[in-house]
């Protein structure tokens, strides 16, 4: 065994585990369009009204900006990936096995992260529960412009993550 040996390996567990944080991300919202898109196509299986239309047509661009670029692009997506990129040998047992959670802030974050992300959430919860009360077509354009929001803001974290890799390689190369 040579004294590189050692190194490689943790090299390849912390990149196993920050693929873990961004795969584990990604299947919680996958799980969500899976929920989701069932209900946003059931809308189209009923004519809509010049009401539902217009909240579909407002409300896809504006969740798309709102939450795909507001939400995810300027403020989730850089934060995740940075907390992900901050994964190494050191960050303890409980943060590489819980690297999702751990990249969303739900624990090892100042005290106002943590508590922005469980408020957050609780908010989700609520809405999630105000939606399912709600009838089609009404739930179906709602849950068509949350899709596309969570796409776009998917795609960012995305995007942001293989940047931030690249930029972390150029770096270590120079």
């Amino acid at each position: 065994m040579t004294p590189s040996q050692p190194d490689e390996s943790a090299g390849v567990l912390i990149a196993a585990v920050r693929l873990w944080s961004l795969a584990g991300f990604s299947l919680l919202i996958a799980f969500a369009l899976y929920r989701l898109i069932p209900q946003a196509l059931a809308a189209f299986q009923q004519p809509l009204s010049g009401t539902h239309w217009a909240i579909l047509l407002i409300g896809i661009p504006l969740m798309i900006y709102s939450e795909g670029v507001k939400g995810f692009k300027q403020q989730f997506s850089p934060r995740f990936v940075q907390r992900t990129l901050s994964l190494n040998r050191s960050s303890g047992a409980l943060a590489l096995s819980l690297a999702p959670l751990y990249a969303m802030s739900y624990f090892a974050a100042t005290r106002r992260r943590m508590l922005s992300s469980w408020l957050l959430t609780l908010m989700i919860v609520g809405l999630v529960w105000l939606f399912h009360q709600l009838s089609q077509p009404l739930r179906g354009v709602l849950d068509a412009a949350v899709v596309a929001g969570l796409i776009t803001g998917l795609v960012f974290t995305w995007i942001e993550f293989h940047s931030q890799l690249q930029t972390d390689s150029e770096t270590a190369h120079s």
